[in-house]
C-alpha cells in the first residue's frame, strides 16, 4: 500500500483494494507470495504508514502525524499481512510521522508474530533493523549500522512514464552498475526500483537495464556478493570491496601514470 492507500491486497480494513475494487478480483500480494514460494526467493512487502484515502492529504511532504484511529488501522492491516501471507522476509515501512510510542508499537507487532521479518528505517525512532537513505542518495562515508539505499531506474519517478528520456542502454546500465559498486564498497545494500505499466507488464527498456546490469555482476558477483567495505576513506581510482584476503578494485577513472595507489597499505 502506497500512501494514495489504495490496497493490493485482500484487507477487511477498507474495500479501496484491488479484490473489492477492481474488476481483477485478485489479490496481488497472495499472487506474489504464492510465486517466491515456489520459486525459493525470500518475499517482502512495502507498507506505507500514511494513507490519503484515509484522511491524511499530502502536505508537509508527505510527513503527517499518526491518529489514534489510524494507528489502528495501521495495526490491524499489519496483522493481515503477517497472518495471511506466509513468511515475510522483510516489511519495508515508509513515510509519516510516527510517535516513538507508535513506531515501537509497529515494531513490536511483527516481532512477535513474525520474528525472523526485518524492518525498514523508515519506520523512524530507531526501531529498524537497518538505516534507509534518502531516495536515490548513496552517502561519501561508511557506517557502522546495517544500512540501504533506495533508488529507481529513473531518479525522477517511482513509477511508469511514458515521456520519461531514455538514455542509450549501455549508459544506464552503467550508471546502476556504478551505484551499486559504490554502495556495496561503503557497506550497504542496493535496492533498485522499477516502475511496471498499467497492465503490470515490465518496460522492456527497464528489462534491459536489470539483465544488463545482471550479466556485469554473472562476470563480477565474487566482487560484490558476501563481501566487506572498503579500509580507506577516498581512492582516487574509485572503489574497492574485501572478501578475506583479497582486494576487489573497480575503476572509475584510470589514473594517469596507470598506477592505482592505495594509501596506507602495508601489505603486499
Amino acid at each position: 500500500k502506497h500512501h494514495d492507500g489504495f490496497n493490493m491486497f485482500a484487507t477487511k480494513q477498507s474495500s479501496y483494494n484491488i479484490v473489492d475494487s477492481t474488476a481483477y478480483k485478485r489479490d496481488a500480494v497472495k499472487s506474489l507470495a504464492d510465486a517466491c514460494r515456489r520459486h525459493n526467493m525470500p518475499f517482502g512487502v512495502y507498507y506505507s504508514t500514511i494513507d490519503w484515502h484515509f484522511g491524511d492529504t499530502p502536505e508537509s511532504r508527505n510527513d503527517n502525524t499518526i491518529s489514534p484511529a489510524h494507528e489502528n488501522f495501521n495495526m490491524a492491516q499489519l496483522r493481515e499481512l503477517l497472518t495471511n501471507y506466509g513468511p515475510l522476509s522483510e516489511i519495508w515501512f515508509d513515510m509519516g510521522h510516527s510517535t516513538a510510542l507508535q513506531s515501537r508499537h509497529f515494531a513490536e507487532t511483527v516481532h512477535q508474530l513474525q520474528p525472523q521479518c526485518m524492518i525498514s528505517g523508515r519506520i523512524w525512532n530507531s526501531e529498524g533493523d537497518f538505516s534507509e537513505t534518502g531516495d536515490d542518495e548513496i552517502p561519501d562515508y561508511i557506517t557502522d549500522e546495517p544500512w540501504e539505499s533506495p533508488a529507481s531506474i529513473f531518479s525522477e519517478t517511482w513509477g511508469y512514464r511514458s515521456w520519461q528520456k531514455r538514455v542509450p542502454l549501455d549508459t544506464k546500465i552503467q550508471e546502476h552498475v556504478l551505484r551499486l559498486v559504490k554502495v556495496v564498497s561503503r557497506g550497504g545494500n542496493y535496492l533498485l526500483n522499477i516502475g511496471p505499466k498499467g497492465d503490470g507488464s515490465v518496460v522492456d527498456y527497464e528489462a534491459a537495464v536489470l539483465r544488463g546490469t545482471g550479466a556485469w555482476l554473472h562476470r563480477n558477483g565474487e566482487a560484490i556478493y558476501n563481501t566487506t567495505p572498503q579500509p580507506f576513506r577516498k581512492l582516487d581510482f574509485g572503489y574497492a570491496t574485501v572478501k578475506g584476503n583479497h582486494f576487489y578494485l573497480f575503476v572509475e577513472h584510470l589514473p594517469a601514470d596507470g598506477r592505482l595507489h592505495l594509501p596506507g597499505l602495508q601489505s603486499r
